[in-house]
């Protein structure tokens, strides 16, 4: 890509909430026809649809953290993640926890530059090249 094809970048932010969408490019991976394939195929779409809701409100929590802060929050979310990710997605008492630390993880990732992209959603706190809020002719979409 060339710096002639580079689609303009509106010196505007999304909002308080960012930017949090369906990911257009995003392939579920097939699930078998078995029952159980079936239920992670649901949990999947569940778990995306939690996630366009959980994240905007993360977003706007964090917007007005120190560096400090969301250096603490982002090892704490890893940290959760690594040790209860099956209460997630199989269920158990840290499930909540475990949800709410996957939120804030997207959330944070949303104020990289570029945002975050990951299991089906994209974050973002501003638009750039390549932001699915974005319309063809670089102008922003839901603009705060």
């Amino acid at each position: 890509m060339t710096d002639n094809d580079a689609t303009p970048q509106p010196a505007v932010e999304w909002g308080p909430f960012g930017l949090v969408t369906a990911d257009p490019d995003y392939t579920a991976p097939p699930a078998s026809q078995n029952r159980q394939g079936r239920a992670a195929e649901t949990f999947h779409t569940n778990l995306v649809d939690v996630l366009l809701a959980l994240v905007p409100l993360s977003i706007a929590e964090i917007r007005t953290w120190s560096d400090h802060r969301r250096n603490i929050t982002r090892q704490k979310a890893v940290d959760t993640i690594a040790a209860h990710g099956d209460d997630l997605q199989f269920g158990g008492r840290q499930r909540g926890s475990a949800l709410g630390a996957l939120a804030q993880g997207i959330a944070l990732g949303a104020y990289a530059p570029g945002g975050v992209t990951q299991l089906g959603i994209h974050a973002c706190t501003r638009p750039h090249t390549g932001c699915p809020g974005l319309v063809s002719r670089g102008e922003p979409r839901g603009a705060a």
